[in-house]
């Protein structure tokens, strides 16, 4: 596949058969979620992803605990040169790693911009945890030129359940989500399992791949993320053919970037793909040498306080990694297995959640105690000053009535604790809120959906949740068409 000089082709449009693509311009830092079951393509899509960002010269690094990127180096048969790339750690690895390399390695990216692949995968899961953490946090601090972070099994490092082993490398992987875009920094995040990828990072991503998934918590996490979007009209399609969805296939969802939601049947790799069956046959192995991007001397010289090269006596990490990765990948099942029990039972985020009620139940009280005190105030205020610069004198109208605003937030958390009340419902809601400081007999039609960033014109996404606030009276729409003017029903208040 030819490279655009304004594009990022991925493949063909499902329904149209048209090439899917990507614009250039800023995608080397925009954050992407691509999730699937073993065996559906996630991998090759994220390679697919990765090679089109390299043809476009934008630097790379993965961060690899399966041990599989090494592939990006070689032709698509294994016989010749891919992309040049650098390897640290691993089987293919020009240097070994130690649980403290993370953040030279984030200064070398920095410095150097050459596309790198961190192979975690003879290395236990404490420095899996150590390296991304320190890599992340460095990176952060210190890049200013547009790099994209690869993280494959990001579940691992930003899972939904946050424990304090894991604490640190969630805190350094989230940040870098929420707000590498700011320092230059892209990132892709790659797993089997939705479920137990945090929610509220994944919530961040501007674009969500989803291949395959049959599991019922990964399909219920899938409609968590569309709903949480105001997406409800295409909810239930986009969760039903997920099971039936055949490999290489996804759909890519991207409601605010990309601003589309379609299924893609992705293209082929430029580039070896890893296969662990067809490894194990000898006619399956590459035979040809990985394309370096720096010399093997060179990458000694510029790790030399840390790591011997390949091959050299070091501590328990190269000798003995590969069977700790082989013992973590047999307990990894059973692992799977516990995860869906605990799904499906009473969980701890379901008991948190109910913590977090009460708790914000209590605040929210406190709260309107204080706002209230804060209206009596302000009212007396205003009273002061109108007597003070004769406004009162001079014939002028009565001051605008606000509701106290302990009043406004009680009716809100009446509309947010509505079951029947759609998230796009909500949504609308929580704008209307956020602007009647400042406009408190309403906002146009137009400009709401412009707040909510949706289509003033849009059906399920608008009108709908939009009718059915003012047929439970919540709110008021005076007049007709986008300059309706749309407020909080006063008779609620």
């Amino acid at each position: 596949m030819k490279p655009s000089d304004r594009n990022l082709t991925l493949g063909l449009a499902t329904n149209t058969q048209q090439p899917f693509t990507i614009p250039l311009a800023g995608a080397a830092t925009k954050t992407l979620g691509i999730f699937g079951k073993k065996g559906s393509g996630k991998t090759w899509t994220a390679a697919l992803w990765v090679e089109q960002l390299l043809q476009h010269k934008v630097p790379v690094v993965i961060l690899d605990p399966v041990g599989r990127w090494f592939d990006l180096g070689l032709s698509p048969d294994g016989q010749g040169a891919g992309f040049p790339i650098a390897i640290l750690g691993g089987q293919h690895g020009q240097v070994s790693l130690t649980p403290d390399m993370g953040t030279a390695i984030a200064r070398y990216v920095a410095d150097k911009h050459v596309p790198t692949v961190v192979d975690l995968s003879f290395e236990s899961k404490g420095t899996w945890r150590k390296i991304v953490a320190d890599f992340c946090d460095e990176l952060f601090k210190i890049n200013r030129l547009p790099v994209h972070v690869v993280i494959e099994e990001a579940p691992e490092f930003i899972p939904q359940r946050i424990f304090g082993e894991n604490a640190t490398v969630f805190g350094a992987v989230d940040r870098l989500v929420r707000l590498g875009r700011n320092h230059g920094i892209g990132v892709t995040a790659i797993g089997q399992r939705l479920q137990t990828t945090n929610k509220d990072t994944v919530s961040q991503v501007d674009a969500l791949i989803v291949m395959r998934l049959v599991d019922p918590q990964g399909k219920k996490a899938a409609r968590e993320w569309v709903m949480a979007k105001g997406e409800e009209e295409h909810a239930d399609d986009f969760v039903n053919a997920l099971t039936t969805l055949k490999n290489g296939s996804g759909f890519v969802w991207s409601p605010e970037w990309l601003e589309k939601f379609e299924q893609v049947d992705f293209a082929a790799r430029q580039t070896f793909h890893y296969d662990a069956d067809r490894m194990a046959e000898s006619a399956g192995a590459p035979t040809g040498a990985i394309a370096q991007a720096v010399n093997t001397d060179e990458l000694i010289k510029s790790f030399s306080h840390f790591t011997a090269t390949r091959g050299e006596a070091r501590p328990a990490s190269t000798k003995d990694g590969a069977k700790v990765a082989a013992l973590e990948r047999q307990i990894e099942d059973l692992t799977n297995a516990l995860e869906t029990a605990q799904a499906q039972a009473v969980t701890d985020d379901e008991i948190e959640h109910r913590v977090q009620l009460a708790v914000q139940n209590a605040t929210a009280e406190a709260r309107s105690r204080l706002a209230q005190l804060e209206s009596y105030v302000v009212t007396i205020v205003k009273q002061g000053q109108a007597l003070v610069d004769g406004s009162a004198a001079s014939g002028a109208g009565p001051a605008q009535v606000f509701a106290p605003i302990n009043r406004i937030k009680k009716l809100e958390m009446q509309v947010e604790e509505n079951p029947r009340i759609t998230g796009s419902a909500k949504k609308i809601f929580r704008m209307l809120v956020a602007e009647y400081p400042d406009f408190p007999q309403g906002i146009s039609k137009m400009k709401l959906a412009a707040l909510c960033k949706v289509k003033a014109t849009s059906g399920g996404g608008f009108n709908t949740p939009l009718a059915d606030l003012k047929s439970r009276r919540y709110i008021v729409v005076a007049g007709t068409g986008d300059n309706a003017i749309v407020s909080i029903n006063p008779e609620m208040l």
